[in-house]
């Protein structure tokens, strides 16, 4: 959460784990499309596009609770027919087959408005897919195989040696030695010594 809100920020961000294209909501919620329209029966493709659009406000028409939400995007037979979801979001179906597969992520993220603000996750995840058209992976089935394959080891790369945040767990962090760390969502107490202090932050004042 740390690296992501810094890097949606503007800010450059290193971190080993923080990043991995498995933590972005909006990568799952392209993929969940791209499943839906592989197959149209994919019930649980339909429940996570319901699901990210129900949290984003973006679901159509008046207000719903989200259960009633999953129980009709899963069981209602109006859901049934091919590409019904996304015709009812206003997604061009009928020329989802003339698209390549890059152009139709690409349409996906403009349709949905997912990049309103630059996300790093999105523009690594295209350039990944550009990498693997111009290889000859087109084949919408073999790269929704490759996606469940590698989004838990592929991640947003920031060159080592810049100026930038460093992100890790505390266990990693130890003994680094760093001039300054900071420590979010701290829930423990602290027992204050000689080696250490606690000071209260009033306003941006007290930190020049």
């Amino acid at each position: 959460r740390v690296a992501r809100h810094l890097s949606e920020n503007g800010y450059d961000v290193i971190s080993s784990d923080s990043l991995l294209l498995s933590s972005s909501p909006e990568l799952h919620f392209i993929t969940a499309v791209l499943k839906y329209i592989n197959n149209p029966e994919d019930q649980n493709a339909r429940v996570e596009i319901f699901s990210f659009l129900h949290r984003k406000n973006k679901w159509p028409g008046e207000p719903v609770d989200i259960h009633d939400g999953f129980m009709q995007v899963s069981q209602t037979k109006e859901y049934e027919h091919d590409n019904n979801v996304l015709d009812k979001l206003g997604f061009d179906t009928e020329r989802v087959n003339e698209r390549s597969l890059f152009d139709l992520v690409e349409y996906i993220v403009r349709h949905f408005g997912l990049n309103e603000k630059p996300d790093p996750f999105i523009s690594f995840f295209l350039n990944e897919m550009r990498h693997l058209t111009e290889s000859g992976q087109t084949n919408l089935n073999d790269f929704l195989d490759w996606w469940e394959d590698n989004k838990t080891s592929k991640s947003v790369v920031v060159p080592e040696g810049i100026d930038a945040i460093r992100v890790y767990t505390i266990h990693k962090a130890k003994g680094l030695e760093f001039p300054v760390v900071i420590y979010p969502f701290i829930n423990k107490n602290f027992t204050l010594t000689k080696s250490n202090g606690w000071f209260e932050i009033d306003d941006e004042e007290d930190l020049k």
